[in-house]
């Protein structure tokens, strides 16, 4: 079993939440959904945590269309809320295609997209 760090449209919004360090949550041009982008000013974000097997990892990626490099699935550290480290898992990251495809990245607020849709 692995671990997936879920932060827009994959979370379920009762799970528990965690946050990642050194990036930026961020709508690419529209607020349909978020992104994540590497930053390490960025503010961070906050995360559920999934267990995902292989086959989970199979659908993600297509879902998240990996294969156009709309986003690309990269390994990131997972921290508590008082900043302990947590795990390490997968997440998808904003990739070339859409960072090259939007010219505004505005930040989320609160780096918690859930937040927003209350």
């Amino acid at each position: 079993m692995q671990r997936l760090a879920v932060y827009g449209t994959l979370r379920d919004g009762k799970s528990p939440t965690y946050k990642i360090k050194d990036v930026s949550l961020v709508y690419p041009g529209h607020e349909h959904y978020p992104a994540v982008i590497k930053n390490k000013e960025g503010k961070g974000a906050v995360v559920e945590v999934i267990n995902v097997d292989s086959y989970d990892l199979d659908y993600y990626d297509k879902y998240e269309s990996i294969d156009t490099g709309l986003y690309v699935r990269e390994k990131i550290d997972v921290y508590t809320e008082e900043d302990e480290p947590f795990t390490e898992a997968w997440i998808y990251m904003a990739g070339p295609t859409l960072m090259q495809s939007k010219s505004v990245f505005k930040e989320v607020p609160r780096q918690d997209w859930l937040s927003q849709k209350k």
